[in-house]
């Protein structure tokens, strides 16, 4: 592989993190606002991306992920 088809292939996976990023953020307020419409309240936790560190969960080695609420395994 090239430099240039790795640099092609960055663009491409920042792109598509971009997207599911767009599409998470909308589905989180559909999601919102069909609860408020039934007088009710969901409230999503998005991990602090800065604050991943590695651990060893039920023998495998996972990325982890602290948010306001829990710690998750990503």
């Amino acid at each position: 592989m090239t430099e240039a088809d790795e640099v092609a292939e960055e663009k491409r996976e920042l792109e598509q993190r971009k997207r599911l990023d767009q599409k998470f953020k909308k589905f989180c307020n559909q999601s919102e606002d069909f609860a408020k419409k039934y007088d009710t309240q969901i409230i999503f936790d998005i991990p602090y991306n800065e604050l991943m560190f590695s651990a060893c969960h039920n023998k495998a080695c996972v990325n982890m992920f602290p948010t306001a609420t829990s710690l998750v395994a990503l």
